[in-house]
């Protein structure tokens, strides 16, 4: 049998993650993790819904076709560019922004909890390590192009 990579388990780490993440986010905030991701793209601040397509890698067709939903249930607002009138920005409201980190807060609550207990395993340490290797992924991927 093949060893297993460490890309691979990587990514199926990622998935499962996701997937436990996209049932406590539905059980406890009626999101999905889908929805949640677009609420905390815009912690930072106003964005052109071609930035946030962008940042989550999705089309800007997607990301307009989802932006009435949110506006929808409060938790943002959209507004159009004084710049460029074809632009639309969109925003979290404060509900917006309470239900972001709420739910980002839960979610980092629960798994601590899962991984709690693990024997030799420092959530600290695997965090700057993969930092690191995202660090370096994206500065190599940079130089490539």
């Amino acid at each position: 049998m093949l060893e297993t990579k460490v890309t691979f388990t990587l990514n199926q780490l990622v998935g499962e993650l996701n997937r436990q993440a996209d049932g406590i986010l539905r059980e406890r905030f009626n999101l999905t993790f889908s929805q949640f991701t677009f609420l905390v793209t815009l912690l930072n601040g106003r964005s052109s819904i071609t930035e946030v397509a962008k940042s989550l890698d999705v089309s800007v067709a997607a990301v307009s076709k989802k932006v009435d939903w949110f506006v929808q249930r409060g938790l943002t607002r959209t507004q159009g560019d004084p710049s460029n009138a074809r632009k639309v920005l969109v925003e979290l409201t404060a509900k917006g922004k309470k239900s972001a980190m709420a739910a980002g807060d839960e979610l980092e609550r629960c798994f601590i909890e899962i991984f709690t207990g693990l024997p030799a395993l420092d959530l600290r340490k695997l965090n700057r390590d993969l930092l690191t290797v995202l660090q370096h992924l994206n500065a190599k991927t940079e130089e490539i192009r």
